[in-house]
């Protein structure tokens, strides 16, 4: 009871008005810091995320070389070693 008293206390001079800005101004200041730590989290969540896909993107751009090479299949790796083999033998018998 005695805390409610105080409240009345504080209410008669300046009107519940100005208890009413304070509670919002209170739970808007803790609202606000609160919701800054999240987006400083997600911040850090979302680079670490970049990073990574930064780094696919140049794994995959590498399977892509060995592909357009023809180095990525092991039997077309032979094939090719074979072709390349027999047109040199040929080649020089030419």
């Amino acid at each position: 009871m005695s805390e409610i008293q105080g409240l009345l206390e504080l209410v008669k001079p300046w009107g519940a008005g100005a208890l009413l800005f304070a509670c919002f101004f209170l739970y808007h200041k803790s609202t606000t810091e609160h919701l800054k730590s999240i987006i400083d989290g997600n911040f850090k969540v979302l680079n670490g995320m970049l990073e990574n896909n930064i780094y696919h993107t140049a794994l995959l751009q590498e399977i892509k070389d060995l592909i357009v090479n023809n180095t990525w299949c092991p039997y077309a790796k032979h094939f090719l070693n074979k072709e390349q083999a027999n047109g040199k033998s040929n080649n020089n018998a030419n």
